[in-house]
């Protein structure tokens, strides 16, 4: 099974919407996949969770499937917000929680929490440690697409572990995109090296700019 943990350079920057783009995309082609939220806090009750939320974009939904490991009620980050609530949180308890999962999807999908540096626990264990103990085959960065955005983006890529393949996915948070911005953004992380694996619309799932990623690892 290929393990693909999706994290970002902060949070509401479109994690949710590239994770259901990948599955949107990998089912099109075929590939059963697992959504897993590994950490939420802050979704109401009655609301849709993140990767419920992502399954519900999928035309193949037989082929998909959704679970959230951890949810917590309070807007906080996912300690503060586990302890709102009295209940213990902690890196071994995700990490373990992940490894319990089946092993029955061709593709699992990893939706971390805010940004790649967030701590699962007092001692500062992130989810760029979860990459590493879980060994993932890929980690996906979503930056939002906007000027300003290149500091945020090298440092979050240099953060990620350096022997997993990691790359860029750019999202549109706002409708009004200076087309300017958006080329120099594109020359600034191709003249550093750094692979951009797609760009989401706004508002959309649009898979059209996917595909340099996602169908290599579809027939990996």
């Amino acid at each position: 099974m290929i393990k693909i943990l999706i994290t970002a350079h902060d949070t509401e920057v479109g994690k949710t919407r590239a994770t259901a783009a990948l599955a949107r995309a990998l089912t099109d082609l075929g590939k059963t996949v697992e959504i897993v939220k590994a950490v939420q806090s802050g979704v109401p009750e009655g609301e849709l969770g993140d990767a419920d939320w992502a399954l519900s974009q999928i035309e193949n939904a037989e082929l998909a499937s959704a679970q959230t490991l951890f949810s917590y009620k309070a807007p906080l980050a996912p300690i503060q917000s586990a302890e709102a609530e009295g209940a213990e949180l902690n890196f071994a308890l995700v990490l373990n929680a992940l490894k319990a999962l089946p092993d029955n999807s061709d593709i699992q999908l990893i939706e971390g929490a805010g940004g790649i540096a967030v701590p699962l626990e007092h001692s500062g264990k992130d989810y760029a440690d979860l990459a590493h103990e879980l060994e993932v085959n890929f980690v996906v960065i979503v930056i939002q697409n906007r000027m300003g955005s290149m500091n945020q983006t090298r440092l979050t890529y240099s953060y990620a572990p350096k022997s997993i393949p990691a790359g860029i996915i750019f999202n549109d948070v706002f409708e009004d995109k200076d087309p300017a911005v958006t080329a120099s953004n594109y020359e600034t992380l191709t003249q550093l090296n750094i692979p951009i694996w797609g760009h989401i619309k706004h508002n959309t799932v649009d898979i059209s700019n996917l595909a340099p990623f996602y169908e290599p690892v579809a027939f990996e």
